[in-house]
């Protein structure tokens, strides 16, 4: 597996997955074949693979995001709107589907081709004091952790998971967690979904 600057990979195991569910198949069959043969678990998460460095690099399990495509869905809960978008999702098309309902991103980074969920996980840039960077925009989080469980993840004075309806996991309303999912660069497990408000 190659970096967006030709950095290169050899030992790690590439699986990709489609949902959570398949993430966690994924992360449970790579910590169950360590375990097995003696060996540290290691789990690290790479999608288009703008970012370079020892982030992605691992000689356990590189899960590729890019898989997670799945639709970009309009959610309502009290009065508020939210868009549900996968992880592999690109910016320009969570933009694009925004758009078409009169939305938008509160800020974007100038390269769009990146997945906003990996954006947000390294910080790109936002636009000064009142236009934090690409992550602040996210209110609640799907993550797979490196055990192979799945939540929901929500602020205590947010709970939009709750609003909206959300019943495919527990969900988990810690704001610690919440704010160290921000720019975890994926050391806290896999991001699967996230929910945007947009503006």
């Amino acid at each position: 597996m190659k970096s967006f600057s030709g950095e290169r990979c050899h030992s790690a195991i590439v699986k990709s997955g489609r949902n959570a569910k398949e993430v966690s198949d994924a992360v449970r069959a790579a910590r169950e074949r360590c375990v097995a043969n003696g060996v540290p678990f290691k789990l690290h998460v790479a999608a288009t693979r703008f970012s370079m460095g020892e982030a992605w690099m691992s000689s356990g399990l590189i899960l590729d995001s890019r898989g997670l495509t799945g639709p970009i869905v309009r959610r309502e809960g009290n009065g508020r709107v939210f868009y549900e978008v996968p992880a592999g999702r690109k910016i320009h098309e969570v933009q694009s589907a925004l758009r078409k309902d009169g939305f938008s991103l509160e800020s974007t980074p100038n390269f769009t081709g990146q997945t906003f969920v990996g954006a947000a996980q390294t910080s790109s840039h936002g636009a000064g004091i009142k236009q934090g960077p690409i992550g602040s925009q996210i209110h609640a989080y799907e993550l797979v952790d490196a055990q192979g469980r799945i939540f929901g993840v929500q602020r205590s004075n947010d709970q939009i998971l709750d609003e909206i309806g959300y019943q495919d996991a527990p969900i988990l309303t810690q704001d610690d967690l919440f704010d160290a999912l921000g720019v975890s660069l994926g050391t806290l497990g896999v991001i699967t979904k996230v929910w945007v408000e947009p503006v």
